[in-house]
């Protein structure tokens, strides 16, 4: 008996995508079977849905609601400023800038890496691809592969592998811009590999924005490889414009007395799913997950969160602080798994959601799975309301409700933002949530 299975316009657009996409991107045999497994895999699976455990409260069948075809030709027009309106504007560092998915030479300005780090655009520079870059492109949770990094791997068309040689510092912050003109229906399948070698140190920045109002999917993948004593530091804002989707993997892999540290920021898109997966693989390793939403409308917004720790000794903390208005909703699902092997563990998980009005939501679902018996883990989760006591403090000083209520949303992710390394970084996420509360306010 044979089985017709329905496909949904989305699917079916990436489907279709499969037979032209061998003609127009970058050549790359190494690269050719990870595409074709890629293909076979998503014909076989689809979209994720609601059906799925881990996708329960993210139906991407349902999110993807027309067809949205990769974006398999590039432009030269469109995007222009993306680096002004970025929350690291005022800072000093690199910038790499890719709009709809392919690499803009005249928006970037990176030449001052040549003499610290090796970079290697994924588009033409696929086809002679160092052998760091080869051996280490989607390896570092190979089994864990989903439909979206399928989808990034058969149809990607630009981003950046960065390899920080053993020792080295670099000095100023490397910024990605990744930003979608909004101009077609498209998928933007874009990719950022960091190798970080050993005591080896530097901080990416990732800012994901909208330079116009239309509907579009950008579905980024990064990975990142912390050698022996190396650290990585990994700042994303996610502001895209508000019909997008936005859909991304983080995949670290963090070696022995390695720090690795990310933050992400979130205020953009009409659905986004982030999903996180580090492993501790060297004795004596930490990383340092922080997350902030800042969600209003009928935003969706749901991070996947897993830490292996796989080996002794280490150390882990998350900390997600959510605030949802309106109808928005947020949704965190966060594990720490400890091996058995994994003897003397410390890790620490809390989210918290702060709900701006009766009709937003927060859903989560913390977990721990521990399989070693000298360990110290503990996980939590809480919503509610603003403090009704810190209000009446404030009010009673003579500030206004609107401006009270902002100095505490400040205050309430400001504890997230506090993980970030560096004083500049720090206080260009600040006035970005400020600038954000003050658009708000102003829509109302």
């Amino acid at each position: 008996m044979s089985v017709n299975i329905q496909r949904s316009d989305a699917e079916n657009a990436y489907l279709d995508a499969f037979a032209v996409a061998e003609d127009t991107l970058p050549d790359a045999a190494w690269l050719e079977p990870m595409r074709k497994a890629a293909r076979d895999r998503f014909a076989e699976t689809g979209l994720p849905h609601r059906r799925m455990e881990a996708w329960r409260w993210t139906d991407l069948r349902t999110i993807l609601d027309q067809g949205f075809p990769p974006a398999l030709s590039e432009r030269q027009e469109g995007a222009g400023g993306v680096a002004q309106n970025s929350a690291f504007a005022a800072l000093d560092r690199h910038i790499v800038t890719f709009v709809d998915g392919y690499f803009r030479a005249d928006l970037s300005d990176f030449d001052g890496l040549a003499g610290e780090v090796e970079t290697v655009l994924l588009g033409a520079g696929l086809a002679d691809a160092p052998g760091w870059l080869k051996d280490r492109f989607g390896q570092a949770f190979p089994d864990a592969e989903d439909t979206l990094s399928a989808l990034n791997t058969a149809f990607l068309t630009g981003g950046i592998a960065i390899s920080v040689p053993a020792g080295t510092k670099v000095a100023k912050p490397i910024e990605l811009v990744f930003a979608g003109t909004g101009t077609a229906p498209e998928t933007l399948n874009t990719r950022c590999l960091i190798h970080v070698a050993k005591g080896a140190d530097v901080t990416v920045l990732d800012s994901h924005t909208g330079a116009g109002a239309g509907s579009y999917v950008a579905n980024n993948w990064t990975e990142v490889f912390v050698e022996d004593g190396g650290r990585a530091q990994h700042v994303k804002v996610q502001a895209e414009a508000p019909d997008a989707v936005h859909l991304a993997n983080l995949h670290a892999v963090v070696g022995a007395e390695a720090d690795f540290r990310a933050f992400c920021l979130h205020t953009g898109a009409r659905a986004a799913r982030n999903q996180i997966q580090v492993r501790l693989a060297g004795e004596g390793g930490h990383a340092n997950i922080a997350s902030a939403y800042m969600l209003s409308g009928r935003q969706h917004c749901d991070t996947a969160l897993m830490v292996d720790h796989a080996v002794a000794k280490c150390t882990s903390n998350e900390l997600f602080k959510c605030v949802m208005d309106d109808h928005a909703r947020g949704i965190f699902q966060g594990k720490i798994i400890v091996r058995p092997d994994a003897q003397q563990t410390d890790g620490m998980q809390m989210t918290k959601g702060l709900l701006l009005s009766e009709t937003a939501e927060f859903d989560a679902k913390p977990e721990l799975e521990i399989f070693a018996d000298d360990v110290r883990c503990t996980h939590g989760a809480t919503s509610g309301e603003l403090d009704e006591d810190s209000m009446f403090y404030l009010r009673s000083r003579g500030i206004p409700v609107d401006e009270a209520k902002s100095l505490l949303i400040g205050a309430f992710i400001g504890e997230a933002i506090e993980e970030v390394v560096g004083d500049e970084i720090r206080d260009g996420l600040t006035a970005f949530v400020a600038h954000m509360r003050d658009q708000a306010k102003e829509s109302i």
